[in-house]
């Protein structure tokens, strides 16, 4: 197994409440495996991705669990430890590359950057850096320009080089496609599906059709909980719970007449989660249970639902 999230918890200690953003997730991503969390902004995605860097910004932390990557529990690890093992073992592309790639530096010594602070020598680095950067799609003439020179899809290209650059086990695309048009945006994607033949990856995305189309396996999750875990093709099938039955149906239709129906509702205010199961408030088979008691991970024809529905 390449990685392995057992129980883990992150909470944000802010002056107006404790804010519950990660709450007992646990999941698995495989070697060669893209797992693609999805659900709707505020679900927790993104921070758990943070949480398996050990990044959580301030004032977030983990409070408890275990991240087990390549069979190391690296939550015992130091920083120092974990400043290591970031680009080498592990590595993340962030939602914008704009914010995240030094504008005073050439691209080309952004990405060797990366192999000098793990003890690279700087002149195989740079050479290193030219061929990943003409890997990833960047012309030659553009290798020595700013980040100010070039489009949002080169950007990007930039960022996912230096990710890849120290031959990671695991990636991390935190919304990679979402500043980008319809076509830099496959461009993108080909790229990913490329690079992560070689490594596990996870894919976070508010885009279940993305999702659909590029994961392996889809873990959704609603309000820092997780509620389904599968198969792509099992739930291009059949969703199991009401919350990914709801996202799949906010789906266009090309081939229908039916217009895509919203979930009714606003996700909660995490800093008072609800009592019981979190998507009660929202749902249309919510029963008293779902009210009162928070329902496990239940294991289902393959896969593992959070809903009393298949686990009374």
């Amino acid at each position: 197994m390449m990685l392995k999230v057992e129980d883990l918890s992150v909470r944000y200690f802010t002056k107006k409440g404790v804010v519950y953003a990660v709450d007992n997730v646990s999941l698995e991503v495989r070697r060669g495996e893209a797992l693609a969390l999805v659900g709707e902004s505020g679900s927790g995605k993104s921070t758990l991705g943070f949480a398996i860097m050990r990044m959580v910004p301030p004032p977030g932390r983990i409070v408890e669990g275990r991240i087990i990557l390549e069979d190391r529990d690296i939550m015992g690890l130091s920083e120092e430890e974990m400043r290591k093992l970031r680009g080498s073992k592990v590595s993340m592309v962030f939602q914008d590359p704009f914010t995240t790639l030094d504008p005073l530096r050439r691209v080309n010594d952004i990405v060797a950057e990366v192999m000098i602070e793990h003890g690279v020598d700087e002149k195989e680095a740079k050479e290193r850096a030219a061929y990943l950067l003409k890997r990833v799609g960047i012309p030659e003439k553009l290798v020595d320009a700013y980040p100010h020179q070039l489009s949002g899809g080169q950007k990007q290209r930039v960022a996912i080089a230096a990710a890849i650059s120290m031959n990671p086990s695991l990636l991390i695309a935190d919304e990679p496609t979402t500043a980008l048009d319809v076509i830099v945006q496959r461009q993108i994607m080909d790229l990913l599906d490329e690079i992560r033949r070689d490594m596990g990856m996870i894919l976070i995305t508010h885009d279940i059709a993305l999702a659909l189309e590029r994961a392996d396996r889809i873990c959704v999750m609603y309000a820092g909980k997780v509620m389904e875990v599968a198969d792509k093709d099992m739930m291009m099938k059949e969703a199991m719970h009401p919350y990914t039955k709801g996202l799949l149906s906010s789906l266009p239709r090309l081939l229908s007449r039916e217009w895509p129906s919203s979930i009714p509702g606003m996700p909660p205010d995490l800093r008072e989660p609800p009592k019981g199961c979190r998507f009660h408030p929202r749902c249309s088979k919510a029963m008293d249970i779902c009210r009162e008691q928070t329902p496990d991970l239940f294991s289902v024809d393959g896969r593992l639902v959070s809903c009393w529905l298949y686990g009374r």
